[in-house]
């Protein structure tokens, strides 16, 4: 496990993020999804299936990088260096309290022995059209058919005059440059606003402030999105059927699917569905549409997060005669009754600021639980007032 966090490590510094792939991957075909593969201390009993599978995808254009712990029969370009303990930590952690000197071995070895071989390595592989000026930005790149949904992180570490136990865990506040080819249009999905790339040395770039957050996503499309589009479809008199898609310019939908919010509301205001979705021409989702007495109309909200389009309309309650059983996105009462069964200990029911509408809810939640002999309270949190972990 440490030696696949260290070539992981790598990779993310390398901004060509890499993910596991197992042998049984490799049996099912799955290295087609791929243009290059790293191998590290492969030896000399690998089954010939998985070695013709090396060899079909070198044969078919791909990439094999190995380090100097693979068995010379596995095929690939000899990285050089070997994953081995001079540069694997045996007491592997990166987290408090005792990380900082496996932190500093990790970082120090990356700049002093691999990032040189590795970068000469990668530089004879097929480019990725996004990445970031430096190594101490990562990327964490989600593709499609023709958009890239990029999270872009600062990773620039304090730096190591600065003493303490704390410091591996914070970033530099900074900005930096994200590296995109040409042909993508370049969206902000945080700030709701499109970027135009600067013409520069190395590629077009778009600014990355990380002084006030220590991360971003953009989104990288191949057609530049100009309207959103929604198609409702009720296929049951309880079930409202959604899509909705991104189109450009000429009305024509960008195939891979956004990110959307949809809601249903009563006629007074009351939200009675509400869910963030990822939709597109062929991925739906299904609102359950309630059965009322009176036929007041419902409204469904759909809203894009990327443009920022909203579509709305009118919806009809079911009938009240209509009996149907909706599953509901929760978990189960007897889920919930093992758990508590097995926990003796005082009972905290969470809500944040939002969720005042909730508090009745809860409040009888923890009647209930007081009158079978628990101790209980109801705790609402400002989310951004809690701590988190200290953990990478």
């Amino acid at each position: 496990p440490s030696q696949k966090s260290v070539v992981l490590h790598d990779l993310a510094r390398l901004r060509r993020p890499g993910m596991l792939v197992s042998q049984e991957d490799v049996l099912a075909g799955r290295l087609k999804d791929y243009k290059v593969l790293v191998l590290a201390a492969l030896g000399e009993g690998e089954p010939k299936a998985v070695l013709d599978a090396f060899t079909q995808f070198e044969t078919k254009g791909g990439v094999i990088l190995k380090d100097k712990t693979c068995a010379a029969s596995v095929p690939g370009k000899d990285l050089g260096f070997a994953y081995d303990k001079d540069q694997v930590h045996d007491g592997w952690g990166l987290a408090w309290p005792n990380g900082e000197w496996e932190f500093a071995h990790l970082w120090t070895n990356y700049q002093q022995t691999r990032e040189k071989p590795l970068l000469q390595a990668f530089a004879a592989t097929p480019a990725i059209p996004v990445s970031t000026s430096d190594r101490e930005v990562l990327i964490s790149p989600l593709a499609g058919k023709e958009s890239i949904c990029c999270f872009v992180a600062n990773a620039t570490y304090v730096p190591m005059s600065v003493e303490g136990k704390w410091r591996q865990h914070a970033a530099l506040p900074r900005r930096a440059d994200l590296l995109v080819q040409d042909g993508w249009h370049v969206r902000d999905l945080l700030a709701g606003k499109a970027c135009v790339p600067e013409k520069g040395e190395g590629g077009n770039r778009v600014t990355v402030d990380f002084s006030r957050a220590e991360g971003a996503i953009y989104l990288l499309t191949k057609r530049e999105p100009a309207a959103a589009a929604v198609k409702t479809e009720r296929v049951a008199p309880t079930t409202l059927r959604v899509s909705g898609w991104l189109a450009d310019g000429k009305d024509q939908a960008i195939a891979d699917p956004m990110p959307f919010e949809v809601s249903l509301e009563s006629a007074d205001k009351a939200v009675l569905f509400h869910k963030f979705a990822s939709l597109g021409p062929d991925r739906t989702i299904d609102v359950p549409v309630p059965a009322l007495d009176k036929a007041v109309a419902l409204t469904l909200t759909v809203r894009d997060l990327v443009l920022g389009s909203v579509c709305s309309q009118k919806v009809d309650p079911a009938p009240a005669t209509q009996v149907t059983t909706v599953a509901a996105d929760v978990v189960g009462r007897d889920a919930i009754r093992d758990f508590l069964a097995g926990r003796k200990g005082k009972v905290t029911i969470i809500l944040d600021e939002q969720q005042e509408e909730c508090r009745g809810a809860a409040e009888k939640m923890a009647a209930l639980l007081k009158q079978g002999g628990r101790e209980v309270r109801v705790v609402v949190y400002d989310p951004a007032e809690i701590r988190l972990l200290p953990l990478r």
